[in-house]
């Protein structure tokens, strides 16, 4: 060693210089660098480290604790390997132990603890780097592998951690390894975390590996051993109070504190008496994971003997875990095997968690210690044979536990509940809620002189149609002149209409003459529909207008017959047949469309996919401005990324998915249009303004998804399915009419996104894109929708912020105590 050469005053033989090939060593950074050297004007590091500098230097990049030990040590020689493949010429192993927050780590609740461990895991990785950058500035090569992931799947199912780190943090003084293959620290115990870093240089003094009995455990004197003044090595002997040992004592804690048992010093141990070589990881386990499991405490305590007189130095370490058998009444305890009835492991029996377990009484704790000394033999615990998690519990046992299946079953039913609700009770009887289908009224007779006056029969046939009393308030029949019915059926305002002929009355009257002047020409009635408007509305006005029109003609038949009398015998008979139901009725389209817009179905469909897009999108832009910020993990199939925590407000947030959001509405509502009219080829006009309106409906369909989620937290995908799809779609006025819905629906339907969305997408493919066709409507009600989640979003969630509702608590100082000397 380079150390023991120089205090020797042996001379250092420089290594001789390498042998560079002709084209590198022409090369005039390498002549440069040769030129230093020669020059004696390198800078060469020190070959040894100081121990005090480098503890000082773990420390301050954020280690709780730090310990140097040499790759010769004799418990390194399974890792010498290893460390040297990682980084050739490896000397020394520095070991880092970073405390974690003990309650953390015990907490029941499942994501503090996970991100106790996290944090502190991400702060490992950060100062083993610092460390290990500091070291390559002060000239030497440095290495630091992952503190847990990601590691060398590579090797799988071989090593894949590239160093052991809980047997380099033993074998440098850092603690002991405990049964529960924890390394358990003198000061901080087992919720530790720990860090390794190679350096290829020597350190001027190691630490020494604690004091550590098989039997009896880490001694207790030792934890409260004062440091070396270089802080890396213990000074002075190890001392130990004569006729005090200690022992390592194992309990089942139950639901109820009194019911506590102790089991004996070497559980888990093998038959050679001690504690497994470390095989990579460290840090302590998640306690508690599941609530009511009982778990397994080890404490460092001292002997009877001890406890009478407690020295001042005395120090406990307790690690909390769960366990996996739990003790049971006697009642219920199987029959004992053969050589098991004085074991002292088994004074009640043994079963799987979940068995209310019988508390023992002192003496039957203490005689059990008894028995095990004076025997000297190791006792082993049977595993179980079901395959069991890390918190003892089989996962199917989760089935058994109510609240899980009442909370998941109340929100399950009252989501399926509302579905049906709002879907089938939308649309189960259109016609009985029908109230004012608007319908136009033309008429366009011109008259004709009957027995010398002036007769309108197409005046009288409208007049019957609008105070009949036949179809109630169901029909709002608009008289109109041709024209402006052709303006409203353009612009979507009405259903259908009924259009009387200009020779109405001269082909009726015609009927009724008795000179035979060949086959009489019936009058025609023409029912106009607009399938634009909607199916459903469209196939009631076609409804409504027909029964209107053949109700009419009968009822013009009548007085026809009536004002001829007896002349009606004289008629053909042709004419008598016709006279009584003179009009025929005839269906045509008042507003066709092209082929490729799906029977007037397109606007909708076009519609709710926007919608759906920036729902689904808010929901996966949520997900992954948390994942960014280190809210939340990523899971991606086997994989779960996740990042350091940034904290950011709730608004911040929002605004961040917000911004997000906006930005790539241009690109989801270009794809959604070149999907449906270039792909599909659907019929569209006005394409620029069809994309300008796309993107805004997706960007304000998305911002209010985000608002709602932001808000509500976990129930809020269930209210944006409420919002946007299951009270949207009944009320969009797409198949069922707004006129033949109950009257919370057309409540519902005044402010409903997806309505407002469709009346614009219908304006623009349908009708040639006219102001007061809807798109107006739409673009008014997009505008008041995106800044009333504004209010909504920023308000509460500003109030949240206000109130200190963070989504992870921030972090407060404790509050100074007196401490007494």
């Amino acid at each position: 060693m380079t150390a023991a050469r120089d205090a020797e005053g042996q001379p250092t033989v420089p290594a001789p210089a390498p042998r560079l090939p002709a084209k590198l060593a022409a090369h005039p950074s390498v002549q440069a660098v040769l030129a230093r050297r020669k020059a004696g004007d390198a800078v060469s590091p020190p070959a040894v480290i100081d121990a005090a500098w480098l503890r000082e230097l773990c420390l301050t990049a954020g280690a709780d604790d730090a310990a140097a030990v040499s790759l010769d040590h004799p418990d390194l020689a399974d890792e010498r390997e290893h460390a040297r493949s990682a980084l050739p010429g490896t000397r020394t192993l520095i070991a880092l132990a970073f405390r974690m927050n003990r309650d953390n780590c015990r907490s029941p609740a499942r994501s503090v603890a996970n991100q106790e461990f996290h944090q502190t895991d991400e702060q490992a990785n950060h100062a083993a780097r610092s460390v290990t950058q500091a070291l390559q500035d002060a000239g030497h090569r440095a290495l630091n592998p992952s503190v847990a992931f990601p590691q060398e799947m590579d090797r799988f199912p071989g090593r894949i951690w590239v160093v052991a780190h809980k047997t380099v943090a033993v074998a440098a003084g850092l603690g002991v390894m405990g049964l529960h293959r924890n390394v358990i620290h003198p000061k901080f115990g087992s919720f530790v975390l720990l860090a390794t870093v190679l350096v290829d240089a020597e350190v001027s003094e190691y630490g020494q590996a604690l004091d550590y009995n098989r039997s009896c455990g880490l001694r207790g004197s030792e934890s409260v051993q004062p440091r070396a003044p270089n802080g890396l090595g213990r000074a002075g002997p190890r001392r130990t109070r004569p006729r005090v040992a200690t022992r390592i004592v194992c309990v089942v804690r139950a639901r109820e504190a009194s019911s506590l048992t102790t089991w004996p010093v070497g559980y888990g141990q093998r038959r050679r008496g001690g504690p497994e070589p470390s095989s990579g990881g460290a840090g302590a386990p998640h306690a508690d994971a599941v609530p009511g499991v009982p778990g397994r405490t080890i404490t460092l305590a001292r002997s009877a003997q001890g406890i009478a007189s407690p020295p001042a130095d005395d120090h406990t370490i307790e690690l909390i875990r769960p366990c996996v058998y739990s003790l049971v009444s006697s009642s219920n305890r199987p029959a004992t095997a053969p050589g098991q009835e004085g074991n002292p492991l088994r004074p009640a029996g043994l079963t799987r968690p979940g068995v209310r377990p019988t508390p023992l009484s002192p003496q039957a704790r203490q005689g059990s210690h008894r028995r095990l000394a004076a025997s000297g033999e190791t006792p082993r615990v049977p595993r179980p044979r079901d395959t069991y998690v890390m918190s003892g519990i089989h996962p199917f046992r989760v089935l058994r536990a109510k609240p899980l299946w009442i909370a998941n079953g109340v929100i399950t039913g009252v989501l399926a509940l509302l579905f049906a609700v709002f879907y089938v009770g939308a649309n189960i009887d259109p016609a009985d809620h029908l109230t004012r289908l608007p319908v136009g009224l033309v008429n366009a007779d011109k008259g004709a002189a009957v027995g010398g006056k002036q007769v309108n029969l197409g005046a009288q046939l409208t007049g019957s149609i609008k105070k009949s009393t036949a179809s109630g308030d169901r029909i709002d029949w608009k008289v109109m002149d041709e024209k402006e019915m052709k303006d409203e059926l353009g612009k979507g305002k009405l259903f259908g209409a009924l259009v009387v002929p200009a020779d109405f009355t001269s082909s009726t009257t015609a009927l009724t003459r008795t000179a035979p002047t060949g086959t009489p020409a019936r009058p025609t009635l023409t029912v106009l529909t607009n399938q634009s408007a909607g199916s459903i509305g469209s196939g009631l006005a076609r409804t409504a207008t027909t029964q209107a029109a053949e109700n009419a003609s009968l009822q013009v038949g009548k007085e026809l017959t009536a004002q001829i009398g007896t002349a009606q015998a004289k008629l053909p008979a042709a004419a008598r047949v016709l006279l009584t139901d003179p009009a025929a009725v005839t269906v045509e389209d008042g507003h066709p469309l092209d082929s490729h817009s799906g029977l007037g179905m397109t606007a909708f469909y076009y519609a709710l996919t926007l919608v759906v897009v920036g729902m689904l999108s808010a929901n996966v832009i949520s997900g992954q401005v948390d994942h960014a910020l280190g809210y939340t993990h990523n899971d991606m199939g086997p994989l779960r990324l996740h990042r350091p925590l940034i904290r950011a407000t709730r608004v911040q947030t929002l605004t961040i998915s917000g911004t997000l959001m906006a930005g790539l509405s241009l690109l989801m509502g270009t794809l959604v249009m070149v999907g449906a009219v270039g792909i599909m080829g659907m019929d569209a006009s006005h394409l620029p303004l069809l994309w300008l309106y796309s993107v805004c409906a997706v960007a304000v369909s998305g911002i209010g998804a985000l608002t709602l989620l932001a808000v509500f937290g976990t129930p809020g995908m269930l209210v944006v399915t409420l919002v946007f799809i299951g009270m949207a779609v009944p009320t969009a006025g797409a198949t069922t009419p707004i006129e033949a819905l109950p009257g919370f629906y057309r409540f519902l339907s005044e402010f409903e996104p997806l309505r407002q969305i469709t009346g614009g997408i219908r304006s623009i493919l349908y009708y040639d894109a006219q102001a007061d066709a809807g798109l107006t409507r739409g673009w008014v009600m997009m505008a008041a929708g995106l800044v009333a989640a504004g209010l909504f979003g920023f308000g509460v969630l500003g109030w949240y912020d206000r109130k200190g509702l963070h989504r992870i608590p921030a972090e407060t100082k404790p509050e100074k105590t007196a401490v007494p000397a």
